[in-house]
């Protein structure tokens, strides 16, 4: 996704970039597709540096952690970084202290490819354990079958193996 900071006359100014299915990547393991992205941008420009804030939207096919099926969901996050000519990069000891996520444009051309601030914002998004819905049930562990769809037939066993010493001791082997 590229910002074209040469088509604003003047600032603050907004830019919403969009993607289409295929632009974008699959960017986490639990991403199968990525359908849509949009990004609404605020750029101030300050002479030297243009700060953009915004968020960022997409829509895209996520993998349940229960239950392994995939399902539609969208994915609202938040971009905050600060563009500056490559002339100006950061020397070590600025880059130490300085906790800015920094992208470059090369000489006089004022277009830059945010990408990537634009996959860490939707990573974020996703979330640790994503699911179909709230109350997912998942797969049974003994035949896989997805309790969501149905039920089966086979009885759980639950043994916690730090308890066999006792259960030997009582003669108890259930």
């Amino acid at each position: 996704m590229i910002v074209d900071l040469r088509e604003f006359e003047r600032f603050p100014a907004t830019a919403i970039l969009e993607a289409k299915p295929g632009e974008v990547q699959p960017f986490t393991d639990e991403v199968a597709q990525v359908n849509w992205v949009q990004a609404r941008l605020n750029i101030q420009n300050t002479g030297v540096e243009y700060f953009c804030k915004g968020d960022v939207r997409a829509e895209v096919r996520l993998i349940c952690a229960r239950c392994a099926k995939e399902f539609v969901a969208e994915l609202d996050g938040d971009a905050d970084f600060i563009i500056r000519s490559d002339a100006l990069a950061l020397t070590e000891d600025e880059r130490e202290t300085d906790d800015e996520e920094y992208v470059f444009y090369h000489g006089n051309d004022l277009r830059v490819d945010i990408t990537e601030q634009v996959r860490q914002a939707l990573v974020l998004a996703v979330g640790m354990k994503p699911l179909c819905r709230e109350d997912c049930r998942g797969l049974c562990p003994t035949c896989g079958v997805n309790w969501n769809d149905t039920t089966c037939e086979c009885t759980p066993v639950v043994t916690d193996s730090r308890w066999d010493g006792l259960r030997n001791l009582l003669g108890n082997n259930n």
